[in-house]
């Protein structure tokens, strides 16, 4: 009988082996497929989930539109043929796009494309200048056109956030099999990282708006393995999750400065390598509930809780948790914090979200992330919720549990619930405070 162990510390943490395809080199052909005719295709899209609110909630929008997709065909070996046709995106059900995907930006795209059509990147957002599609583009390999495509970060606080997928087939008759697949969605992919922040009620803090304080100035639409020479397959079932090894980074290594005019309660940043060298770095605008509504300004790397840079990856987020944060410590502006020195520490830190982990058969999901903030003072009970998928693990004594670290702060007898894929691990831990 197969059990599935759930490890807890103090903080959830969770480890997965990341698994890379099997790659081909580039082909060596340099002459496109002739395509004699047309046809016309239905498939279904997928973009992260993501929330629809007012200007303070984030400038940058997410979610498109008909007018907003541009499809590129390509043949079997990679090389241009055009643009795809008369587009046209409809609304589908939540199940036939997967739980991840944004409750207002459930889509289905139809277009009319090129006979030898093998291979699709679809992008949204971008309106790319395509004048030279009918000409100069035709024959161009998929490896040298779609990479030229790039975003720039700008005080455009209107700028929508693009999107990208990908779908390959070694020849057309696979590549529309994909497609017609009812159990296949193209996942479109972010830019660029999402950035959130959320903090305890003992904090005494109202809200927190974040700005870049520094990051890249330009990213790559798509994502590319310059390695490999190949570009990374966004066609899948829809509970396919984007886990990456490695970033995309543009030609120029410029670097961009946010301002007080950009902050958000949801901010994003291009793919980065992140070092102490060129750190990213978030500024947050905290207002306390005092009787002043007192403003204070701090700088915030993107490091985990050993103050290891994260490598900045597209279409993750960044989660900064709050537990504690001194008044007296904060900038009383935001140039201040810019130059100033970082609040990272143990009641600051900032979690990569990847939250679900499978083998293709068996599925393990902590739906809140991975870190939980506790807060400083008593025992309480606290709960962790996961969800599981695949196999026959039907009841709870089929999970084990155990702490790896700090386990005098907690109860060792941890309890777990468990009905119809949900669960949730139980225990009490001991007393925290802030030494």
């Amino acid at each position: 009988m197969k059990k599935l162990k759930l490890y807890i510390g103090m903080l959830v943490g969770l480890l997965a082996t990341m698994l890379t395809a099997c790659t081909s080199d580039l082909s060596e052909e340099t002459v496109p497929s002739n395509s004699k005719g047309e046809m016309t295709l239905s498939f279904k899209v997928s973009t992260p989930d993501y929330k629809i609110g007012t200007r303070s909630e984030g400038y940058n929008n997410e979610g498109f539109g008909s007018s907003d997709v541009q499809i590129f065909c390509f043949d079997a070996n990679g090389y241009f043929l055009g643009m795809g046709q008369n587009l046209t995106v409809e609304a589908t059900s939540k199940e036939d796009i997967g739980d991840g995907a944004a409750n207002t930006d459930n889509k289905k795209i139809s277009v009319k494309m090129p006979n030898a059509t093998a291979r699709l990147h679809i992008i949204a957002n971008a309106n790319i200048n395509t004048e030279k599609a009918a000409n100069e583009w035709i024959g161009l390999h998929e490896n040298k056109l779609i990479t030229t495509f790039e975003s720039m970060a700008t005080e455009d606080q209107a700028l929508k956030t693009k999107y990208w997928g990908y779908c390959k087939g070694s020849t057309t008759a696979e590549m529309k099999a994909k497609l017609i697949n009812s159990s296949n969605v193209i996942h479109l992919i972010r830019d660029r990282a999402k950035i959130t922040a959320d903090w305890e009620t003992a904090t005494n803090i109202h809200s927190v708006e974040i700005s870049i304080g520094e990051g890249m100035k330009y990213a790559t639409i798509a994502a590319f393995d310059r390695n490999k020479l190949e570009f990374p397959n966004t066609t899948a079932a829809k509970d396919w999750e984007w886990n990456i090894n490695d970033i995309t980074l543009p030609k120029s290594e410029e670097r961009y400065k946010g301002s007080e005019g950009q902050m958000g309660t949801v901010q994003y940043c291009f793919e980065d390598e992140n070092s102490s060298k060129n750190p990213v770095s978030c500024i947050l605008k905290v207002t306390f509930k005092d009787k002043d509504n007192t403003v204070k300004w701090y700088k915030v790397y993107l490091q985990n809780e050993d103050q290891q840079f994260y490598k900045v990856k597209r279409n993750y987020t960044y989660a900064i948790h709050i537990k504690k944060l001194i008044q007296n410590l904060g900038y009383t502006g935001y140039d201040d914090a810019l130059n100033g020195y970082a609040a990272n520490n143990p009641w600051i830190q900032v979690e990569q979200i990847v939250p679900k982990i499978s083998d293709g058969t068996y599925t393990l999901e902590i739906p809140n992330g991975t870190n939980v903030m506790l807060n400083e003072g008593a025992a309480e009970s606290q709960e962790i919720a996961f969800n599981y998928k695949g196999g026959d693990l039907d009841k709870a004594n089929r999970f084990d549990v155990n702490w790896v670290t700090n386990n005098e702060l907690g109860n060792k007898d941890l309890t777990i619930t468990y009905t119809n894929g949900t669960g949730k691990i139980g225990f009490t831990r001991g007393v925290i405070t802030d030494q």
